[in-house]
């Protein structure tokens, strides 16, 4: 592992000491792969997780699956979810798996129903079932669904498949690890459907586009579009340990951030802050994100003793 490409991006402050130092890496970049901003080095090397679910949902929407049984703009959603496995969203995995004729045996997603990653697990198992391909061994890197969203990662991203590190997420399901300008560069392209060729491909991501924006109480995401005063400006999702990518609708840009140390309180506000700094988005809709996403630093009788900076 090499770290020498992180710098500060947070700091937390208790009494005007420094408590946290948060390092890590952010890069802004548009869907070329252009950097147009970064702290720490762009092509930083870090483990995509669950940021991931969306470019991993493509596959399962362009190829037919969805609309053969039914899915709705919810559970699309919920397929690029990392939910807290409420009844809605447990009903909704039941829902999705009876309509493609799979038992709930079948579903692997690591605490099953209620796991965080059980919308994801279902869409692939919907997939596999669409396309008459084994049930059994759908998390296996070999298999045929894992090499479509493996293809479709690396084409997102515009990267040869032997640039991408291949490893196993906490949902059992295989997960990337890819440098954080090629992160930035698929969700660029996720934002912005127009930038990828007509057909199959660019539907399906307008599809996960409005599905996002529409039910961020399925994807488990901030209601960004009710921060930005019922405007659909931006779409993020968060991974595990401190990563987080998102896009600015409709310009072509994206931004993804790696916190080194695996926290998740600093990476939505470095973040938004990066593309702030990019001229990405104003500094207005910058202000309203940082105001509601910012962590408020508490002890256990709700006082706030300290504050959240960002370092960078």
């Amino acid at each position: 592992m090499n770290f020498s490409g992180t710098v500060p991006l947070a700091v937390i402050t208790r009494g005007g000491y420094a408590d946290n130092l948060h390092r890590g890496a952010v890069v802004v970049c548009d869907a070329d792969g252009r950097v147009l901003y970064s702290a720490g080095d762009p092509d930083f090397v870090a483990c995509v997780r669950s940021s991931c679910k969306p470019i991993q949902a493509i596959p399962v929407i362009e190829c037919g699956a969805t609309d053969r049984y039914g899915f709705n703009d919810a559970e699309i959603a919920l397929m690029c979810a990392s939910h807290p496995g409420a009844e809605r969203h447990v009903a909704g995995v039941r829902s999705m798996l009876a309509r493609a004729g799979i038992p709930e045996t079948a579903l692997k997603s690591g605490a099953g129903l209620t796991d965080n990653c059980s919308g994801k697990h279902a869409g692939m198992l919907a997939m596999a079932r669409f396309m008459r391909e084994p049930v059994e061994g759908y998390l296996e890197p070999s298999h045929p669904h894992q090499r479509r969203i493996l293809s479709c990662f690396c084409d997102m991203a515009g990267l040869p498949e032997e640039k991408v590190g291949i490893a196993v997420d906490g949902c059992g399901a295989p997960i990337f690890f890819a440098a954080l300008r090629s992160a930035a560069r698929a969700f660029a392209r996720l934002g912005t459907p127009e930038v990828l060729p007509a057909g199959s491909r660019r539907l399906a991501v307008e599809r996960i586009v409005k599905a996002m924006c529409a039910h961020p109480d399925m994807t488990g995401e901030p209601d960004y579009r009710a921060i930005l005063g019922g405007r659909d400006v931006v779409i993020g999702k968060a991974g595990g340990f401190g990563y987080f990518a998102a896009a600015v609708l409709g310009t072509g840009i994206g931004a993804a951030v790696k916190i080194e140390d695996g926290g998740a309180l600093p990476h939505r506000p470095v973040l938004f802050e990066a593309l702030r700094r990019a001229g990405a988005i104003s500094d207005g809709d910058a202000g309203a994100l940082a105001r509601a996403l910012t962590p408020r630093i508490e002890n256990r009788a709700g006082r706030e003793v300290g504050k959240f900076e960002i370092a960078f």
